[in-house]
């Protein structure tokens, strides 16, 4: 059988070839993570007509992204609010032609609203600031094939940073948010609306 001497060598070259491999394996993986984060890199792909904060954007096709209201103008904050220029505009993003297109305007300002979006990918924007500091009640609705803005009707209670939900299709929830202007106490009301009636 083997001597002493002979299971120390095999048992030190078998960790050294143990050694080696992982270091290979360490390479690989360092050269894979290298080669990935080489191709992982963001790039500018055009501008915005309008700048904007606060705002809202849905894919409305395969390759397009509808982008509306928001702040155009911002002023800074006070007392944690907003200060600024509330926009109505809406704009296209063409993201296999790389380029932005303008879009049909909103009936009313919205930021720092919500939004659901259709099996159909309409869109319906749900009030938010029509002003640096006062809400709207108004809903509206987003037709992409007619490239329209049309008024839906008004939630009960104005209201800013809410969340929608659209459940099974038809009636869209709103919950809490602010309440009547851009710094009002936050609410805990939540309306529904069927869209089908």
């Amino acid at each position: 059988m083997w001597n002493e001497k002979t299971k120390i060598l095999i048992l030190s070259r078998l960790r050294m070839s143990v050694l080696c491999l992982i270091s290979m394996i360490t390479i690989v993986i360092i050269l894979s993570v290298t080669a990935l984060s080489n191709e992982l890199q963001w790039k500018i792909m055009g501008h915005l007509l309008e700048k904007r904060s606060m705002f809202q954007s849905a894919r409305i096709s395969h390759d397009r992204i509808l982008v509306f209201g928001g702040f155009s103008e911002q002023y800074g904050n006070q007392l944690h609010r907003q200060r600024g220029l509330v926009s109505r505009t809406s704009e296209i993003i063409d993201v296999t032609q790389r380029k932005v297109f303008p879009s049909s305007n909103m009936n009313v300002p919205h930021a720092h609203a919500a939004l659901v979006q259709l099996a159909d990918s309409n869109i319906i924007v749900i009030s938010g600031l029509n002003t640096d500091s006062t809400t709207t009640k108004v809903c509206e609705l987003y037709d992409v094939k007619k490239n329209c803005w049309y008024t839906l009707g008004s939630l009960l209670i104005g209201r800013n940073a809410h969340t929608a939900y659209l459940i099974k299709s038809e009636n869209i929830h709103v919950v809490g948010g602010h309440g009547e202007f851009n710094y009002a106490p936050v609410i805990a009301e939540a309306e529904v609306l069927n869209n089908r009636t």
